[in-house]
């Protein structure tokens, strides 16, 4: 069996290779975030699904692989764990995702053991095919397997006599999931430590400031927040959630003569391009319900282009 790439998915790739030639003969190429912003839906090893837009506010560190390799692989992970030992307190801002290309093999258990001995902290994926050639297209990448001479069948379970020719290096995204570096196999620990550390410095096209939660009584109250876009796109708050909330929604207060309505806004705020989303008093909020007294509000924002944004926010009881 050969995993190659089909007409569909070279298109995809092909401006990837084309932004890293100006790379070639460097250990690692630049490229322009506004081009390139592949997406990676996968599954981790305990089987939970996973979606590289979830990580949006972490710089992600993606690498490929197999437990299989003797030589590569293990040189690159020991890479990955130096440049979280290298960020120090920062790691707490960067994510390190590693993607077999060897479903057949890298069973879930096998795979996070091996990934473990190595550095707990770098999350495995799993992707069957034709999904997992469809997402190295996208990502610029490609595995093919290597099958010994004396053997002209596929891969199959427990027939281990085979090698993947893969492309290999780190991948770097940038908190707003956008590709930004292509580091090769090369590339030392530290060269990979001092570009995720400035895009970790980097600030996020969405600011959120100035948030409020106040509570009424019976566990009903409403957030006031700014939510600042400094980037050239328009934006859209979707939803919000608070694991202290039985309930939360988006609602503004719309004047209607003197009549007041409270109306839910199922589809959402806009945060305009280079401009800023207020949630004020007598205007849009975020409604919730079920809420006990305490001194903060976890909360969660949920944004079309920005992803998933977490913060904590004052939490203070009406009349106090």
């Amino acid at each position: 069996m050969r995993w190659s790439l089909g007409v569909r998915t070279l298109l995809s790739s092909l401006l990837l290779f084309l932004l890293a030639l100006s790379g070639c003969g460097r250990s690692s190429a630049e490229i322009s975030p506004a081009l390139v912003s592949p997406e990676l839906v996968a599954t981790d090893l305990t089987g939970a699904p996973f979606a590289l837009s979830s990580e949006r506010g972490r710089v992600v560190l993606l690498a490929f692989g197999y437990a299989h390799c003797p030589d590569v692989c293990p040189m690159t992970l020991t890479k990955l764990s130096a440049v979280l030992r290298g960020l120090g307190g920062d790691a707490s801002h960067a994510r390190a995702l590693f993607l077999t290309v060897d479903p057949l093999r890298d069973q879930p258990e096998p795979l996070r053991r091996y990934l473990a001995a190595f550095d707990a902290r770098i999350v495995g994926l799993r992707l069957e095919e034709p999904g997992l050639t469809e997402a190295l297209a996208s990502l610029g990448a490609s595995a093919v397997v290597r099958l010994p001479e004396s053997r002209a069948a596929a891969p199959a379970p427990g027939r281990d006599a085979y090698a993947i020719d893969h492309t290999a290096g780190i991948l770097l995204f940038d908190k707003e999931g956008r590709l930004r570096q292509r580091h090769r196999f090369d590339a030392t620990p530290e060269e990979v430590t001092r570009e995720a550390r400035r895009l970790i410095a980097e600030p996020r096209a969405l600011e959120v400031s100035g948030g409020v939660a106040r509570l009424a009584p019976g566990g009903v109250g409403a957030i006031y927040l700014t939510v600042e876009n400094r980037g050239k796109q328009s934006d859209r708050l979707l939803s919000a959630r608070s694991p202290q909330a039985g309930k939360l929604d988006l609602h503004e207060l719309v004047l209607s003569g003197e009549l007041v309505q409270m109306v839910e806004r199922a589809d959402g705020f806009e945060v305009p391009a280079k401009g800023a989303l207020s949630l004020t008093p007598g205007g849009k909020h975020l409604m919730f319900e079920g809420v006990e007294p305490a001194d903060r509000l976890a909360l969660v924002l949920r944004f079309a282009r920005a992803g998933e944004v977490a913060l904590e926010v004052p939490l203070r009881t009406v009349g106090n």
